[in-house]
């Protein structure tokens, strides 16, 4: 049904919702009617907790505020003019009245009708919600109710109450399975139309045909959540109520702070121009950086944050809190978040400074476990220079390129020393000390930095949520760089505006990340491993391209055709020698997953063999494109 109507556009969709909610009032009525009986005397509900009545805000965030993303799909067929007194009338009534009556209506109902929820009943929300709680109460100690509810199936409940009424009662069931309808058919429309906002050249497609993508992509996750559709909506408010937050306070700092609560400081002239719109590089950063601490704080049935298990679901709040901090300051945080996380260091190197006197002695060091950690640094260190051209596009053309060099060194050389030897030093000393081995155990690294603030109390929880933070200077500049990468292997994705690829980089990294989270230094170790290979075949053949071919000259390089892919290098000499490479890699790399023959002899020796083989294979197939190309 929500395809049907969405098919037929705006016209046939405001009529369909200024009516659909008739039938399904009724039905409720009905139900309240025929079950009134059972809802007298209701077994008593467990005492409300703290972390309950922080899930149930998130929920109905997650379902109210998530309209006002929407409304400004129908808001543009208000009209702009409208009677006075019917402002007055309609702000009265506002909560209780179909928000499509709104119309004909401007200023304040017209603001608050923008922030209305989707069926468009506050009044109905909290009419409707109170009606469900009791029925689910109830359902506990009527059989025929609780039959039906198993396994959290409300479509069964709603069935056994309409029971008693026969064949009614089934046509009943059939007319409330249909009120999920309005708000579907809002999704849908809203949906096709966010595709071509997002990539504008498809404004040339029906907007039925992404109707029908939204609903093909929906429909395979409606019957797998059918079965328990309490848990699944239950799940998928409370991830939606993380981000309605962090869109919210972002608003309303944008609204009142930026735009000093002035509707005339937006320049309605420009809605259509990418050029002249803002980035929104700001609100995206604020709201994804916020997720760092967002995750640790959130309570799902398929995952529970360390914090979120003494505290309940805080990922609301946290979300909240955390936009609103970081959106305004956004353009200075890559230039002073060091700051506090080399402090919380030297702290942690003070407060655990007694536990790193007398350390067990570590196992001998071999030439396997050398190799190993020569491959992990490099998968760290190394793979900057991939994404450096990214930041030195921003500096001044002039200047020392000594200066340069020495400042980027030691940037990366200083931190990386001091940091991994405090490391390692701790988690030799965790293996004699009870209280961090504990918190060690899996290799648990939050943990075990949590272990050594412990002493200092609150104090050493707030520098446990700094460190933890950390790592937020690194996603930034990973997830900048992941967006330019996407244009610039499909050049034509330069007309969809940047912050669509940095969501689709956080939506492609965050599952990983859950899943990684259980066991942070496996998960990391294994994916720098594998990281490192590359970035050995990476710079032996970068070396040879300028020292060789290019007689290590940067005048050799011809700045004019960096845009023209007909005249650049094919690259296919340095793919070829990368891959060909791994033929010989895999027998000698050693991963918890998988060990090679000759690196169950050896040791892994990937990064080695990748970078000499690489070395070898580069420039005979490099010659062979120079060839056959007529060009450098």
């Amino acid at each position: 049904m929500s395809v049907i109507v969405s098919f037929f556009g705006y016209r046939f969709l405001h009529w369909f919702e200024r009516f659909a909610w008739i039938p399904v009032l009724i039905g409720f009525i009905i139900a309240a009617g025929v079950s009134g009986k059972h809802l007298n005397n209701l077994p008593p509900d467990p005492p409300a907790t703290a972390a309950r009545i922080l899930g149930f805000v998130v929920q109905q965030v997650g379902y109210t505020i998530t309209w006002s993303g929407l409304s400004a799909d129908y808001g543009v067929y208000l009209q702009p003019v409208g009677s006075r007194s019917l402002e007055s009338v309609y702000l009265l009534l506002y909560w209780f009245l179909p928000t499509q009556c709104g119309s004909q209506v401007t200023g304040y109902p017209l603001r608050f009708y923008m922030f209305s929820s989707s069926d468009g009943h506050l009044f109905l929300q909290v009419l409707l919600q109170s009606f469900g709680a009791a029925a689910a109460i109830a359902a506990s100690t009527i059989p025929s109710w609780s039959n039906g509810f198993a396994g959290g199936n409300v479509g069964g409940l709603i069935e056994s109450i309409f029971r008693p009424l026969g064949d009614f009662g089934q046509f009943l069931t059939v007319i409330m399975s249909l009120s999920v309808a309005p708000n579907l058919v809002a999704a849908f429309y809203s949906a096709s139309v966010n595709y071509q906002v997002i990539v504008p050249r498809l404004f040339v497609a029906p907007r039925y045909i992404f109707t029908l993508l939204t609903a093909a992509i929906v429909l395979p996750l409606a019957i797998v959540g059918a079965h328990r559709f309490d848990a699944a909506i239950t799940n998928f408010l409370g991830l939606i109520g993380y981000w309605a937050s962090a869109y919210v306070i972002i608003l309303l700092i944008e609204h009142f702070y930026f735009r000093s609560n002035k509707f005339s400081n937006y320049d309605l002239d420009i809605w259509n121009d990418p050029k002249r719109l803002p980035w929104g590089l700001g609100a995206l950063g604020a709201g994804v950086l916020s997720f760092s601490l967002v995750i640790p704080c959130m309570s799902q049935v398929w995952f529970t944050g360390p914090l979120a298990k003494k505290t309940g679901d805080l990922g609301f709040e946290i979300a909240f809190v955390l936009s609103g901090i970081l959106y305004p300051p956004m353009r200075w945080f890559e230039r002073f978040a060091w700051i506090p996380v080399l402090i919380g260091f030297i702290i942690a190197a003070g407060v655990g400074g007694k536990h790193l006197t007398n350390l067990p002695p570590a196992p001998p060091a071999t030439a396997a476990g050398i190799l190993g950690f020569v491959g992990q640094q490099a998968g760290f260190i190394i793979t900057w220079s991939g994404f450096s051209a990214d930041y030195g596009a921003y500096l001044q053309p002039v200047g020392s390129s000594w200066k340069v060099f020495i400042y980027s060194f030691l940037g990366i050389f200083l931190p990386n020393v001091l940091v991994q030897s405090l490391g390692a030093a701790v988690a030799i000393a965790a293996t004699a000390t009870p209280s961090w081995s504990d918190k060690f155990a899996g290799g648990n690294v939050g943990g075990l930095i949590e272990a050594i603030y412990q002493p200092l109390g609150n104090f050493g929880k707030f520098l446990t949520v700094v460190m933890s933070l950390s790592v937020a200077p690194n996603l930034v500049t990973i997830f900048y760089s992941a967006s330019l990468n996407y244009q610039v292997i499909v050049p034509r994705l330069f007309i969809v505006p940047r912050y669509f690829f940095t969501l689709l980089t956080v939506a492609i990294v965050l599952p990983l990340a859950i899943v990684g989270a259980h066991r942070f230094d496996a998960a990391i170790t294994n994916f720098l491993g594998l990281i490192g290979y590359w970035a050995s075949a990476y710079v032996i053949i970068l070396l040879i391209e300028h020292v060789y071919f290019r007689s290590n000259k940067f005048s050799n390089y011809d700045l004019d055709i960096w845009n023209d892919p007909k005249r650049l290098p094919w690259g296919l000499g340095a793919l070829g020698a990368g891959v060909l490479s791994f033929a010989l890699v895999i027998p000698c790399m050693s991963q918890v997953w998988f060990t090679g023959p000759l690196a169950k002899k050896t040791g892994d020796l990937g990064f080695e063999v990748a970078l000499v083989l690489s070395g070898i294979l580069y420039p005979p197939m490099r010659l062979l494109e120079i060839k056959l190309m007529g060009h450098l």
